[in-house]
């Protein structure tokens, strides 16, 4: 397992400095059409500075993103108490965080979870998935 997360961060950095490059090279390339050498590199750095601030929103409020876009809100603990239950014991059993568990009201069955690291986590279900299966398939 920890060779899949270390896998999986050398994967993220890797993709970070592509949609870096990205940026910085379209920055430059409209720079060059719209006039010099020097104008290619503002352009460059302008756009590299707007890549930066998109790749750090995307850090640190992605998974914000994500449950506004999908309308998940935080399930209560009352309401969805075997919910609770079960995210904070396979939590406990695996030695993470217990993460925040959000519902999202959709008939279809579907589940997902979301976060940067384990202090940042999110579990999200649908009412759907609630409703079709009992506890030991959730």
């Amino acid at each position: 397992m920890y060779h899949q997360i270390a896998h999986n961060k050398r994967s993220s950095i890797v993709l970070i400095a592509l949609f870096l490059a990205v940026w910085l090279l379209a920055g430059f390339v409209i720079g060059l059409f719209a006039g010099s050498t020097s104008t290619a590199i503002v352009g460059a750095v302008v756009l590299g500075l707007l890549g930066l601030g998109a790749a750090a929103y995307s850090y640190y409020f992605g998974a914000a993103t994500v449950l506004a876009a999908v309308g998940a809100r935080e399930a209560d603990p009352q309401q969805y108490q075997q919910l609770y239950n079960i995210v904070q014991t396979l939590a406990i059993g695996d030695g993470v965080p217990v993460p925040k568990v959000y519902i999202v009201d959709d008939p279809s069955p579907n589940a997902f979870a979301t976060g940067r690291d384990p202090q940042h986590a999110a579990v999200s279900v649908t009412t759907g998935l609630l409703q079709m299966m009992n506890r030991e398939e959730l």
